[in-house]
């Protein structure tokens, strides 16, 4: 025990204080004890993502040596890659309820192949849904009928599908508190609960909220105050297009163009050619909206001035005259230089000679590109040389897309492969297994600049320390369920 006569230790205290402590026989055991474990850890990691790429789920269990088989760790991380590999694996790995739990976290469709027994466990079966098991639903529910009543398994079910609440108890089916909870995740779930609950008001508002397309089915929409409330908490309404009833009521019209322009669209006609009042606020809020305009209300200038000033390429939908009108078009164009195209060929030539010099700042994006493409044809007609190979490769150009010379010599330059495989060239990096396999140098390297050349490195795996060396660059959590 150290005792401290003082509050504050200075630094000199401090480092006298750890360098006693770490020099503990005991303490560095312990350390050295945890970093090997680690160690163990992280190569027995690499091994299961290494070999599960290898051999795939027929012959894993045939390849690996006997002691991997024997290794329930090893075993549990290769079922952690890909839980479908329990499909392969001896009958009693499908009863352990390690591997089965290990095989459904990792892909919920491995619940399939697991025992009978397995089945019907409780966490087995929650896991299998939460990893998106979205086929086996109806065969989860089946196994067990105390699954139906349970209403975290359901929950899970639901976020996969909305129709999976049919697999509930009619019990919680009637519970307001879980079906609230279900429509809050997808609104389409008050398509699913008891009827007793179809026609609750706070129910049904929170699912149109969540899916608009719910307006066609309840019996609610019928009532005018119900369907203003729906709008006034939705911040960007999407509603009128089911609400074919309420097309022509100027009050939710004008409610929902306040806040959706676009809402326009699905109006009656009549709104859309005589209401002035509601075509200037569907035009304010979003100049786009004059595009569901029609005649006369469409020849009104103010109405497509209104537009244009609020969406300048709502140019595209005016009349012919106002395209042609240069100070219309002017003020489009101002605000945005796409809008020139929608003018009439005549303003078009007028404003043009009259443009800032906008567009080269964007051209010039594109010049460094275009170089290089023309550098390489004027090349290629002379030779494909290492340079002109090479800068293909880093202008991410695929080892597929090489021409037969070119490839043979760039699969033949280590620089070109490794630059290749930086860029994620699954083919280069397949060209490994034929070219490379026993060059120690080359695979290090490989390696270090993508872990997917470990599929590759079937002559180096079993070398621990080489391995755990050339993969030190890596945290044991990169070779955690990572698949391609």
């Amino acid at each position: 025990m150290i005792s401290h006569q003082e509050d504050d230790l200075d630094e000199t205290s401090v480092q006298l204080i750890l360098d006693q402590t770490f020099k503990s026989f005991l303490l560095r055991s312990v350390f050295q004890q945890s970093s090997h474990e680690l160690q163990t850890m992280k190569y027995t990691k690499i091994l299961a993502f290494s070999l599960t790429r290898i051999y795939g789920p027929k012959y894993l269990m045939k390849k690996i040596p006997q002691d991997l088989i024997t290794d329930r760790i090893f075993i549990k991380e290769c079922l952690g890659q890909f839980g479908l590999f329990i499909r392969e694996m001896p009958v009693e790995f499908k009863d352990d309820f390690e591997f089965g739990l290990a095989a459904v976290k990792s892909e919920g469709d491995s619940y399939r192949f697991l025992s009978e027994k397995l089945k019907k466990n409780r966490i087995v079966a929650l896991k299998a849904l939460e990893s998106g098991g979205g086929e086996l639903v109806k065969e989860i529910f089946e196994m067990n009928e105390e699954f139906c009543r349970d209403e975290q398994m359901i929950y899970e079910a639901v976020k996969i599908k909305p129709v999976n609440l049919t697999f509930a108890h009619e019990d919680l089916r009637r519970n307001f508190d879980f079906a609230l909870k279900c429509v809050k995740l997808n609104g389409n779930c008050i398509r699913f609960v008891d009827v007793s609950l179809k026609t609750n008001e706070e129910l049904v508002t929170r699912a149109v909220l969540k899916e608009p397309s719910i307006l066609e089915i309840t019996p609610l929409v019928k009532e005018v105050n119900f369907v203003l409330n729906c709008i006034k908490k939705k911040v960007y309404p999407k509603f009128l297009k089911y609400l074919k009833a309420h097309n022509n009521n100027e009050l939710i019209v004008t409610e929902l163009v306040k806040k959706n322009g676009l809402e326009l669209e699905y109006a009656h006609d009549s709104i859309k050619s005589f209401n002035e009042t509601i075509v200037m606020i569907a035009v304010n809020q979003d100049g786009r909206a004059l595009e569901f305009v029609k005649p006369p209300l469409l020849d009104s200038e103010l109405i497509n001035l209104t537009a244009i000033r609020n969406h300048p390429l709502a140019l595209e939908f005016t009349l012919e005259k106002f395209k042609s009108d240069y100070d219309i078009v002017k003020s489009a164009v101002d605000q945005n230089l796409d809008a020139l195209k929608f003018a009439s060929l005549q303003v078009q030539q007028q404003l043009t000679t009259n443009l800032p010099q906008q567009v080269d700042n964007e051209q010039d994006i594109w010049i460094p590109r275009v170089g290089i493409d023309f550098w390489m044809r004027k090349h290629q007609s002379i030779g494909s040389s290492k340079e002109v190979i090479y800068g293909k490769i880093r202008n991410l150009t695929k080892f597929h897309s090489l021409r037969y010379e070119e490839l043979e010599k760039a699969r033949c330059d280590e620089d070109i492969m490794l630059e290749a495989i930086k860029n994620d060239d699954d083919f280069a990096i397949s060209l490994i297994e034929s070219d490379y396999s026993t060059n120690e140098a080359f695979i290090r390297k490989a390696i270090r600049i993508n872990k997917k050349c470990l599929k590759y490195a079937k002559n180096f795996l079993y070398m621990r320390d080489f391995i755990l060396d050339t993969c030190s660059i890596y945290s044991i959590k990169d070779f955690d369920n990572v698949k391609e």
